[in-house]
Formats: C-alpha cells, sequence, structure tokens
C-alpha cells in the first residue's frame, strides 16, 4: 500500500484518536509512514519510523473504535458459532471475525453481482478516495490494503490446502495436529456464515470465498488480547511484519491495544514485531503466516522425529504448503549420518496522543497446537 492509500489511512487513523474538536489538517505529516520493504526476496508494506525514537517509548496505541472487537461481533448476526467449549474457542473467535471483515469489504468494494451491472470497470467505481469522513475513510482504506484471495493462497497456509493433502501429516511429529486446528477453523467459518446469511437481513449475502478470504485475514492480521478467541484486528498496527529480532513488542492493556519500543530505533528504521516466540515457532509461522523461518529451530530437531518427518516425503505433494513444510524439514532437520548427502535448504524468508504518540505483538496460537 502506497501514496495516497497510506495517506489516508494514517490521517483517518490520527483523525479518529484526536481529541474533540480537533481537526487534522491536509498538511499533516506523520512520524510513522507505510513503506514497502523486502523480506526474503518479496516486497510487502511495512510501518517505518521517520524520526528517530528511544528505547521503552509507547509509539503506537489503539482504542477501541479504530480496532475491531468483541464488542462489535456480539450483534446477532454474528452469534453462528458461540460455544461453551474451551478448544472451539478460538476457531469460533477467528470466524467472527472473518464474518465482520467479509461484509465490510461487500460494504467497501461491493457484490460481484453489483459490479457486474455497472458499465464502469470496478477498479474505477470503488477507488479509494479521501470523503473527510474519518470513519468511513479509516475502515475502507484498510479495506483496500488487505491482501487478496489469490494473495492468501501465495502463501501457502494450510486453510488452502485439500484435506486429503493435509491428512498425510496425521501423526507425524510438529506437523500432527495442522489437520484437527484446521478442520476446527473451517468449521466454526461454516457455522458462522450459514448463521450470517440467515440473519443478515437487508445486507448481501456472503459466498464461501468471502468467507474464507476474511478467515485467513483475521489469521495472519489479528492480535491476541487474553486467549480463547478474544482476539482484536488493528489496521495500521497489522502492518507491522515480521522478525527473530524484533525492535517493537504489543501488548492489550484496559481498553487499548499498545505498541512499545524494545530498543532505540532510527528514522528510516522498519518497526518488527516477533510473531511468535524465538524458540520452537517454526512451524506455527509457517502454518498460520507462510513464513518459512529458517533460523529458529535450525537443526534443533531430534533425528527420530527427522526420520519419521523425511520418511513422509511432503515435497512429492503439489500443495504449497506441503512443500515448504519439507523444506522447514530439510532447514531443522540435523544433518544425516556420515556419508548421507543433506539437501540444503534456500528459500526465502518469507501525531498527537493516544494514538501515534511523539514519536508485545504476541500471535494467536491454536489451542497450543505445538
Amino acid at each position: 500500500m502506497r501514496g495516497e492509500g497510506s495517506y489516508i489511512l494514517l490521517k483517518a487513523f490520527q483523525q479518529l484518536c484526536a481529541p474533540p474538536g480537533m481537526r487534522v489538517t491536509s498538511g499533516w505529516q506523520p512520524s510513522l509512514n507505510i513503506r514497502d520493504f523486502e523480506h526474503g526476496g518479496t516486497t510487502m508494506s511495512g510501518l517505518v519510523s521517520d524520526v528517530d525514537i528511544r528505547a521503552g517509548k509507547e509509539i503506537l496505541g489503539f482504542p477501541t473504535h479504530t480496532r475491531v472487537t468483541d464488542e462489535q461481533l456480539k450483534e446477532d448476526r454474528f452469534l453462528g458459532c458461540d460455544t461453551d467449549v474451551e478448544s472451539l474457542k478460538t476457531s469460533c473467535g477467528y470466524a467472527k471475525h472473518a464474518m465482520w471483515v467479509a461484509e465490510k469489504k461487500l460494504e467497501v468494494l461491493g457484490t460481484d453481482a453489483e459490479n457486474a451491472k455497472g458499465w464502469l470497470p470496478s477498479w474505477i467505481r470503488h477507488r479509494l478516495v479521501e470523503t473527510g469522513d474519518a470513519e468511513k475513510d479509516y475502515w475502507s482504506a484498510w479495506i483496500h490494503s488487505l491482501p487478496k484471495y489469490e494473495d492468501y493462497e501465495g502463501l501457502g497456509l494450510p486453510l488452502t490446502a485439500s484435506p486429503t493433502e493435509l491428512g498425510k501429516l496425521r501423526g507425524l511429529p510438529k506437523f500432527g495436529d495442522v489437520p484437527a486446528w484446521t478442520q476446527d477453523l473451517q468449521d466454526s467459518l461454516r457455522k458462522e456464515l450459514d448463521f450470517y446469511n440467515a440473519h443478515r437481513g437487508a445486507r448481501p449475502e456472503i459466498s464461501w470465498k468471502d468467507a474464507l478470504w476474511g478467515l485467513m485475514a483475521s489469521f495472519t492480521r489479528s492480535f491476541d488480547c487474553g486467549g480463547q478467541g478474544h482476539i482484536t484486528m488493528a489496521p495500521v498496527g497489522d502492518m507491522v511484519n515480521h522478525a527473530s529480532a524484533p525492535n517493537v513488542v504489543y501488548y492489550c492493556e484496559r481498553d487499548m491495544l499498545k505498541f512499545t519500543t524494545r530498543r532505540p530505533i532510527k528514522a528510516g528504521d522498519e518497526l518488527l514485531v516477533a510473531y511468535h516466540p524465538p524458540k520452537g515457532g517454526s512451524v506455527t509461522l509457517l502454518s498460520q503466516y507462510g513464513i518459512l523461518d529458517k533460523e529458529s529451530d535450525r537443526g534443533s530437531w531430534s533425528q527420530e522425529d527427522c526420520q519419521l518427518l523425511r520418511d513422509a516425503h511432503l515435497e512429492q505433494s503439489s500443495n504449497l504448503y506441503m512443500k515448504n513444510a519439507a523444506k522447514l524439514i530439510d532447514i531443522n532437520c540435523p544433518a544425516r549420518a556420515k556419508g548421507v548427502d543433506v539437501l540444503q535448504a534456500k528459500v526465502p524468508f518469507q501525531v498527537p496522543a493516544p494514538c501515534i504518540q511523539g514519536f508485545s505483538r504476541r500471535r494467536l496460537r491454536l489451542h497450543n497446537f505445538l
């Protein structure tokens, strides 16, 4: 997301957080900006500081009205997957957020049927234009910034793999629980989708594809605020990319989601958080974010586990997630006995308060499936 779109998003965010009566002028310039960065050969948008920041400085704060929260999901149409089963509360939380995002997408970009009727191309009719309504501009710019369905397919998430392919992981070390929690997510989404469409009133019907797109958005861009499905989504904040040695942490405090610097940051540095603790998280990073982390667990998996994983021959699958899982096995398994060739994987590692001030993101782990 570059240029006018990023400016509209940041300006609307600042206006939503400004004191009552204050207007953010057209000449306002943020201390944080959205720019493109290269990560493992892939270009992606990220947040950058335009000023030096000391360690321990709170740099971003997100009040409830700038986030997707549990309160917004208590409306009747979002109650389809409510459950008292502890192990399913997490997947239900993702599904609820998925439906909210899918609904907002149809509101901002229109339905396929609506777009087919117009004589103007959809991208012209739904182009991002600053309206002066901060709330409308904020959510509209965010929806425009999200990856498309095809982009999520390109990440190689297990959510896009067939049950047959994922079934090959059952019983394997490290990856054995992936099929079960993937099925939990999809089952919760199906319940939520069916219930939503039966209780949507005059709102457009949401398709399975749009619902699944929303699920991949919530699954990859949400913040943990207490576990058991208590997650939140925060435009702007969700543009902070992953690093195993982060310079920023996030945490939830009362009604705020906050970002604080871990160490001094120089002007021009990208803001980075760790999506998972530094050790033992490579399978989570691959399964939840499509990140092939070649540092966290390198060479640390046991010979016994590695033999079972290699014998599964996941590299023979046509599915991208399974192929990436095979690459991760090659990275994390110790070298074989002398005389046996080892495949070396070569893969990319895929301003007023309280919002931007003068100027821990810990992603939600699915019921500890690791």
